[in-house]
């Protein structure tokens, strides 16, 4: 069983050194190395690396643990029906009803007790432990009323997934794991840009060296005196997953050259506790003191834009690098669109954010059903004129499928509607739209003088006119 397991610190030149052992085994289409990377941007990474230095390299698939799994099975031939999140979700919400349950019954319409279950259950099958052995386990320990609960939701979550013959994405794990009695479908496995390995993780690449692949792990650990940067425990974490490859860890040589040596000293003592004061003889190192999360991204972009104009044809050679994208993730992009500059953020923007997909979450919302009355859309008067007023509807559709006539809904008419929802103290609700607009008829089309009555009129942004 031929399995390597490599560590370094962060920066250490890891990645550089698998890309280098993947080329010379792709060279001249000679194996096809598969790569597995915690991510899709790691991935994409990866990608632009083996195409990169006028050498792109054919022949090597770069992917995540899940896709592995997928490959595996199509591999083998072996069908699978794989479920998603949604129907996951779906499914967990309905069994929080039907089994019979001492505490989290009471729990089920709690937000987040789905998320968690999901969690709790992933878990368990990302360390290969199955409903039958967790319950086990419960009963082991005499666990309290809320262990025998999960235990009871994952035994019934198990027994439905095989019912139906379908799998969810740790399920596939198990099932590649099968295919894996033979030789390996791969001469070379790389696993780069880890911190950990799950027991099914683990157990694919001992496999796979069992079928006779070279298999070479990555893993990331603390530099000399950080030892907290990676979470507790990081010692013992590497000597758990050695143990699980059965295998000896090895330090890997870090690459020399190429960084200036303020950055070098940064890259080395950024987490450590006790940092050492190195000299910047190149400059390359400024220090910028912000107000706030806004006053940290306009200095971060004002050096971007002056280093533009020194050199326009090398937009690509700039970055910005944060701890945390997401707090930063709106600014940059608000920032950046004042200062005209061209910013790519790494994994794109919140959907939501969008104002077309914004409208369209709006009329949904406004057509879904209250929990209280399921079958009534719930119609909320200022969503409903809303989506009148939004110009991302087009309403010159066909109004049936047997009556071409468009629905013809101009943006003027949101102005109208909106008065005879208020004149008729419509707030939400298919019963009051219509009580409201049959008393509109009435009144001819106008709302009576000085009607106390009425809701007051608003700016279009929820604020009272005047």
């Amino acid at each position: 069983m031929a399995i390597e397991l490599l560590t370094a610190p962060p920066a250490a030149g890891k990645t550089s050194w698998c890309v280098d052992l993947v080329r010379r085994a792709a060279r001249d289409l000679a194996q096809s190395p598969y790569v597995v990377v915690p991510g899709a941007l790691q991935a994409a990474e990866w990608q632009r690396r083996l195409a990169g230095d006028g050498a792109g390299t054919l022949g090597v698939r770069v992917a995540t643990f899940r896709r592995l799994y997928a490959d595996c099975l199509a591999r083998a031939g072996r069908p699978y029906a794989l479920v998603p999140d949604t129907v996951q979700y779906r499914l967990l919400r309905i069994l929080l009803d039907r089994v019979p349950l001492e505490v989290l019954g009471a729990l089920a319409d709690r937000p987040g007790l789905v998320s968690s279950l999901q969690d709790v259950i992933g878990d368990l099958r990302a360390s290969l432990v199955d409903a039958a052995a967790f319950r086990e386990g419960v009963l082991a320990i005499d666990g309290a009323p809320r262990l025998r609960d999960v235990a009871a939701l994952y035994a019934a979550y198990e027994d439905y997934l095989a019912l139906h013959g379908w799998t969810d994405d740790h399920g596939l794990g198990w099932l590649a794991r099968d295919t894996l009695s033979g030789p390996a479908p791969w001469p070379l496995v790389v696993a780069d840009g880890f911190e950990d390995l799950t027991p099914l993780e683990t157990d694919i690449l001992r496999r796979l060296g069992e079928g006779g692949a070279q298999v070479v792990v990555t893993l990331t650990v603390p530099p000399a005196g950080a030892a907290r940067l990676l979470g507790e425990r990081p010692a013992e974490r590497l000597a758990d997953l050695a143990r699980r490859l059965e295998v000896t860890p090895q330090p890997l040589a870090p690459l020399e050259g190429g960084v200036p040596a303020a950055l070098d000293a940064l890259r080395h003592g950024l987490f450590v506790e006790v940092p050492r004061p190195a000299p910047d003889p190149d400059g390359a190192l400024a220090l910028v003191e912000a107000p706030d999360r806004f006053g940290e991204v306009r200095a971060a972009l004002r050096w971007c834009k002056a280093r533009l104009a020194e050199a326009p044809d090398q937009p690509s050679a700039l970055g910005i690098v944060v701890r945390r994208l997401d707090p930063y993730r709106a600014s940059l992009a608000e920032v950046a669109a004042e200062y005209g500059l061209p910013v790519r953020i790494a994994g794109g923007l919140p959907l939501a954010g969008n104002p077309a997909v914004g409208a369209l979450l709006g009329l949904l919302r406004a057509v879904t059903p209250p929990p209280r009355a399921p079958g009534e859309p719930s119609l909320p008067r200022r969503a409903v004129v809303e989506a009148w007023r939004s110009p991302y509807f087009s309403w010159s559709c066909a109004t049936t499928a047997s009556d071409p006539t468009p629905v013809g809904i101009r943006p003027e008419d949101a102005r109208v509607l909106d008065q005879a929802a208020r004149a008729g103290r419509a707030i939400r609700g298919l019963a009051q739209w219509r009580e409201a607009l049959d008393l509109w008829v009435q009144r001819g089309g106008q709302a009576p003088p000085d009607d106390e009555d009425a809701l007051p009129e608003d700016d279009g942004r929820g604020g009272p006119l005047g």
